[in-house]
């Protein structure tokens, strides 16, 4: 599976995407178009499952299995997309065995925010010179991302799996909160985790800082000069050989 093409305006969604050819096409049948204002940022509230990503205009799509979807607003703010639930929604909808979905596409990206067990799922990856990526409440964030500067801030539970080539990558993990990030590559990196938090990165010039306390471990990749270390606590700071 190579990448996952989103069409906003036919409602398809295609899966399982070789080099070679389209393979197993799906029609969303719930899928609705929205109508927003240019935006460069997003900010999700709830449990939305999001699938993201870039092309040349920006598009917003929402679906809701069995749901209400004119009670999933989708609004731009100061240039970010934010896409939430009206209050009470949840308690009016047996959500236990349903699912919302957005399917996002924009131009250009700078700002992530997830929170509430929201879920965010990359399409091939994105490239920027600058983002900032935000998680909190048991958020997930699967993808890739080819960025200048990358600033990701984990917290309460929350978890990202990335891939993708960062110049310069700062890292802030806590409470138990895990990033996965042996597949990103990054040339500087500033890493602080604390709690029961767990780093996993790929650095490959120099940490400018290290940082762990309470119980949180860092394991990185590579072979990167050491500026500046710091460990308290139970926490630990490795290499990983293998």
């Amino acid at each position: 599976m190579k990448k996952l093409i989103i069409s906003l305006f036919s409602i398809f969604t295609i899966a399982l995407v070789n080099a070679q050819e389209v393979k197993n096409l799906v029609y969303d049948a719930n899928a609705e178009v929205r109508k927003v204002g240019d935006f460069t940022g997003i900010d999700v509230s709830g449990a939305i499952t999001v699938y993201l990503s870039q092309g040349n205009t920006n598009a917003v799509a929402i679906s809701a299995e069995g749901g209400d979807k004119s009670k999933v607003i989708t609004q731009v703010k100061n240039g970010v997309l934010h896409i939430y639930t009206e209050s009470g929604f949840w308690n009016k909808w047996n959500w236990t065995d349903k699912k919302i979905k957005a399917y996002v596409t924009l131009a250009n990206l700078n700002k992530i925010v997830l929170s509430g067990a929201s879920s965010l799922n990359v399409v091939d990856a994105v490239k920027s010179n600058q983002l900032k990526l935000t998680a909190t409440g048991a958020s997930v964030v699967k993808g890739g991302f080819n960025v200048g500067e990358l600033n990701i801030d984990l917290s309460g539970a929350s978890n990202a799996t990335l891939k993708g080539q960062v110049n310069n990558l700062k890292i802030e993990v806590s409470g138990a909160s895990v990033l996965k990030g042996y597949d990103l590559t990054a040339s500087n990196c500033e890493a602080s985790a604390s709690g029961a938090s767990n780093i996993r990165v790929n650095v490959e010039k120099a940490f400018t800082k290290l940082e762990a306390s309470g119980a949180s471990t860092i394991r990185y990749k590579g072979n990167p000069v050491i500026q500046n270390i710091e460990s308290s606590g139970a926490s630990s700071i490795k290499k990983e050989d293998k």
